[in-house]
């Protein structure tokens, strides 16, 4: 199989797992295993999840914000994708857990950026706002 085939089947299996949202599943899971992870490991993370068919799940409000914004799961995944962690990341009391800022391209190559959560346990990447 392609590397190109591979990350399409990726992105649709992606797509496919957001639609059951389990986040308050999720704070339960990982009130243990909240470690701070530097930019790179938070980077290395994320691909490992991406390649390895783990799934996103967007908060009720980055819905909000990706239907005001006109963003689409696929742009999210991209994003997810090309994006680089800059920023050492940011406490979640909300969570209880680390958030990390991943700023990346859409599918059109427009800026996009992602606060993202990184469940271990679940291999999900809670997104908590695009903008």
């Amino acid at each position: 199989m392609s590397r190109r085939k591979k990350k399409l089947d990726n992105i649709s299996s992606l797509a496919v797992n957001i639609s059951q949202p389990q986040s308050e599943k999720l704070v339960g899971e990982e009130l243990q295993s909240s470690l701070k992870l530097t930019p790179d490991e938070a980077k290395r993370k994320i691909t490992l999840f991406l390649d390895e068919r783990g799934t996103f799940e967007p908060s009720f409000h980055c819905r909000e914000s990706m239907r005001k914004r006109k963003v689409s799961d696929l742009d999210v995944v991209k994003a997810l994708e090309t994006g680089e962690v800059i920023k050492e990341p940011e406490w979640d009391d909300n969570f209880q857990n680390w958030k990390y800022r991943v700023e990346g391209v859409d599918i059109e190559g427009d800026e996009l950026t992602a606060v993202t959560i990184i469940f271990d346990v679940s291999m999900t990447l809670f997104i908590v706002t695009v903008f």
